[in-house]
């Protein structure tokens, strides 16, 4: 079936029940903050897997790699190798490169 919605773990609890009745329903929920920095940089992240698009979108707002891996329930190491690999697809040298874009 794959994911269905999406709540970052610091939202509210409103939040996480209207994902919740979304889902419910049937319906596809995603962060709103998410779908603004997604619809920013679309064609950036096409290439991407779905994996690498969600640490990019975090990455991109600023966090650091203990804060994306404790968000998606990675260990940092991974945080790390996912982001090496996005700044090769990319053409980026490091994190303050991938927040310009």
């Amino acid at each position: 079936m794959g994911v269905r919605g999406y709540v970052p773990k610091m939202k509210g609890l409103r939040e996480l029940e209207t994902a919740m009745k979304a889902v419910l329903r049937g319906q596809t929920w995603i962060d709103q903050e998410l779908v603004g920095k997604l619809a920013v940089v679309p064609d950036l992240i096409k290439g991407l897997t779905r994996r690498e698009q969600e640490i990019f979108t975090l990455a991109h707002k600023g966090w650091e790699n203990k804060q994306i891996a404790d968000e998606l329930a990675l260990v940092e190491r991974s945080v790390h190798n996912y982001l090496y690999r996005i700044y090769q697809k990319l053409g980026v040298k490091n994190h303050r490169d991938l927040m310009q874009l």
